[in-house]
């Protein structure tokens, strides 16, 4: 299992999505909080309704036992489908599309249940509503859950939960307004049931406003440019990403499934929490009718909607509101377990002392408990775990599994409940429940994690291949800077959590692989024991590691070792590494060095692991093929093509890098020269341009041997040349070392002679523009006073060369 990146911070704010996760909650929030919540409004609201329309079948078309329990019980069961198909195409075809599908599921469900002229129709009607509703659990809640900041997720995620609370709510209140309006009762069911189409058309309509979830759109699509386009709305700055697809083709490629830990975990804890608490849940609303008509059974139906209704609202609904306050600071895993306790030890207590169902405000009060800390608990949270703990291409389908066994769970629960409560009592009922909820805690405490205010690239060990956007980035910058391999290498140990991260290039003249970079403890005495050799004869594929061993990298393998060997790389094992993976860099089809990784875990590089690297070394790679082609245009726009030597622009470049480090260190100081050849018009009109052109080559190549380190050369054009003497303070130390390069030229060869001008920086100027003036104004001088001039100050005579 891949290590979380040891930099975790850097990590977070360089993932694409920071600053959404960063963001304000704004008025975008709330649209998605109640575009999502409102299909959890028609379930919870048929939920509770199908109840009281069962009762009133039974009677209206002589329903048999299982008729009634299949009727209660049909949508549950094809929600549990709906949930997985749903979930799997919505990790395919997009978040967006795929909610607008099930929205339009749900009206037509609604709708055709209203209008069902018997029994076999309407269970067909039933079974499409189902659809609907299980689609609406992952597309509700991903939908909401990617677009929101990390800090508030769950409480937004809640929100979108609460609308359940809500149609638990509208349904009593509607059935007794109903009721009471003296509708026929052939006419009472339908136009409860077909009440469930409006929030769904609502749905339907605000979803031609919706935004495609970036996250979406970048990791499974690999479409950056739109990816920036929605990120520039939401957070009014578009991130730094990469617009060529081809970088996230070999991540796309190695797909992350439930077999890669800890997924498979995750999956299994969150779809058992799920199938607990629903089969707590669901087995509890459904039946609250008849519990309440067991032990009150001198009410009538209105009245024993009046009191659930009533134990809704005081006990159900603040529970769903203390979980919005707390869920993101008490935290998912606690308010999970603690719910699951509760409900336990609520249940336990009813099933153990028969006596309290006798008392009918004590047997109230803990059943009101139990609502409470359903919602303040596992009916809130088992919602929100699988919308974070899934990467992005897995997160619909895990969250529709998970959906999926919770309404296997509802399922057995309405159809099963009935039956036990008929044949084993009341008692034998909540002491299932109890240990249902047992199980709950248990589950909750030893597999979950706590996710609270983590974004969901670090919850799924993301952060390192989806940063490669900015991995990319800083490697291209860093052309500039001309430390390309050293940015290469912190950037691979910081995406990689290794411990060590080496690069080594051929050298084209030696052809030895020589280290260029490194980075990680005790690299410096590691690098120069690691020392490779080209073989001619594989063209660069073989490379020989010294004290007889070697390794072949072609374009097609790389080097996996785990378990080092002592005698084969005993310094290595000595400073505690215990596996390394080496990859040959490509670029024109041929390996131009290796980039090696190395761990301390001598069992480190496992398949997922070395897969992951490799996908990382794709970028490398692009950013190796755009830097050739970065450097071959900086070659043709900043060198001359005769001599070589860097032309005006590549001067200035460089000269403005000498003045920024004058402003770090103010000590930096140097000489501004321009040299004009004396003659050099006669000479190229006399023996010709092809010999003028020689002598420019051959007093080029003179200069830059002839030059200190640090001194520069470049060509104006024509024949004019301009030199920086580096460190020269003043203006005796400028003539010195002017007269000293101009003597180890030779000038005489080819019949020429030079005048120059110089001036100090940063005295006698600061820009590029000051000193070209100051040099070029006594270059001038020097020409008029009979050249073959130097002339370093305004106050003194021209002086003659000798």
């Amino acid at each position: 299992m891949l290590r979380l990146p040891m930099d975790l911070h850097r990590k977070v704010k360089d993932s694409p999505f920071y600053d959404l996760d960063e963001t304000p909650s704004s008025s975008f929030h709330w649209q998605v909080i109640l575009t999502a919540g409102l299909g959890f409004f028609t379930d919870a609201y048929d939920l509770f309704v199908i109840g009281i329309v069962t009762t009133w079948l039974t009677r209206f078309w002589h329903l048999h036992a299982w008729q009634t329990a299949l009727l209660n019980s049909t949508s549950l069961l094809s929600a549990a489908i709906g949930a997985v198909l749903f979930g799997f195409l919505m990790d395919r075809l997009g978040r967006k599309t795929m909610y607008g599908v099930e929205s339009i599921l749900l009206i037509l469900g609604a709708l055709f249940s209203s209008l069902a002229p018997n029994f076999t129709l309407l269970i067909v009607m039933r079974f499409i509503l189902g659809l609907g509703i299980g689609g609406d659990y992952p597309g509700s809640a991903i939908l909401i859950t990617e677009f929101a900041n990390r800090s508030n997720r769950g409480k937004f995620v809640t929100y979108v939960f609460m609308m359940q609370g809500l149609g638990l709510i509208a349904g009593p209140l509607l059935s007794i307004l109903i009721i009471q309006s003296g509708i026929p009762t052939w006419l009472l069911w339908r136009i409860i049931l077909g009440i469930g189409a409006i929030p769904a058309l609502f749905v339907v309509r605000l979803r031609r406003k919706m935004l495609e979830s970036p996250r979406f759109l970048l990791h499974v699509k690999g479409d950056a440019k739109q990816t920036a386009s929605i990120l520039s709305k939401l957070t009014t700055k578009a991130p730094d990403l990469i617009s060529e697809e081809s970088t996230f083709a070999g991540l796309k490629k190695k797909g992350i499934t439930f077999l890669h830990a800890p997924f498979g975990r995750r999956l299994l804890a969150t779809s058992l929490s799920w199938f607990l608490i629903d089969v707590a849940f669901y087995g509890n609303g459904i039946s609250s009718h008849e519990i309440l008509m067991h032990f009150f059974y001198h009410v009538t139906m209105v009245q024993s909607l009046f009191l659930s209704l009533l134990l809704f609202i005081v006990f159900a609904l603040p529970g769903y509101f203390l979980a919005a306050y707390k869920m993101d600071s008490l935290g998912r895993r606690f308010i999970q377990w603690l719910g699951f306790l509760v409900m336990a030890m609520g249940y336990a207590i009813i099933a153990i002392f028969p006596g309290i169902v006798h008392d009918t405000y004590l047997f109230l009060l803990l059943y009101g408990i139990t609502y409470f800390f359903i919602e303040f608990g596992p009916n809130t949270t088992t919602f929100i775990f699988p919308s974070e703990l899934f990467p992005t291409k897995l997160r619909g389908v895990g969250h529709g599994i998970a959906a999926a066994i919770g309404k296997v769970g509802a399922f057995l629960a309405a159809f099963l409940f009935p039956i036990l409560i008929v044949q084993n009592g009341m008692h034998f009922f909540f002491g299932l429940l109890a240990t249902v909820s047992c199980l709950g805690v248990l589950i909750t405490i030893f597999l979950l994690p706590e996710s609270k205010k983590r974004s969901l690239e670090e919850l799924n060990g993301m952060l390192a291949s989806e940063n490669v956007h900015h991995t990319y980035s800083r490697i291209m910058k860093s052309i500039h800077e001309e430390q390309i391999d050293v940015v290469m290498v912190e950037e691979m140990m910081a995406i990689s959590s290794s411990d060590l991260v080496i690069m080594h290039r051929f050298d084209p003249l030696t052809g030895l692989l020589i280290p260029t970079a490194s980075k990680g403890e005790d690299v410096d005495q590691f690098v120069l024991s690691l020392r490779f050799a080209k073989n001619e004869e594989t063209s660069r594929s073989l490379a020989t590691l010294k004290e007889d061993y070697f390794f072949v990298i072609d374009r097609k393998e790389w080097i996996v070792h785990n378990r080092m060997p002592r005698d084969t790389y005993a310094f290595a094992t000595r400073v505690g590494l215990g596996s390394f993976v080496a990859f040959p860099l490509i670029d024109n089809q041929e390996s131009v060095g290796i980039l090696s990784f190395f761990y301390r875990d001598e069992n480190q590089l496992i398949p997922e692991v070395v897969e992951k690297l490799s996908g990382f070394i794709q970028v490398v790679t692009l950013a190796l093929i755009r830097t050739r082609s970065y450097i071959d245009v900086r070659q043709l726009a900043y060198t001359d093509a005769l001599t070589q030597l860097p032309n005006r622009m590549g001067f200035e470049t460089k000269l403005e890098e000498r003045m920024i480090r004058y402003q770090e260190d103010h000590q930096c100081c140097f000489a501004f020269v321009i040299l004009d050849l004396d003659h050099f018009k006669y000479v190229n009109d006399t023996y010709g341009h092809q010999h003028g052109d020689y002598a420019l080559q051959a007093l080029a190549a003179h200069l830059v041997n002839v030059l200190e380190p640090r001194d520069l050369a470049a060509r104006l054009g024509g024949d004019e040349f301009i030199l920086l003497l580096d460190e020269v303070e003043d203006e005796q130390a400028t003539r010195v070392r002017l007269e000293g390069i101009i003597r180890q030229l030779p000038l005489s060869d080819f019949e020429l002679g030079v005048s120059a001008g110089a001036c100090l920086f940063p005295l006698e100027g600061r820009t590029y523009q000051e000193l070209y003036r100051m040099a070029d104004l006594r270059l001038y001088k020097a020409k008029n006073a009979g050249r073959g001039q130097i002339i370093v100050t305004d106050h003194e005579m021209a002086n003659q060369l000798v």
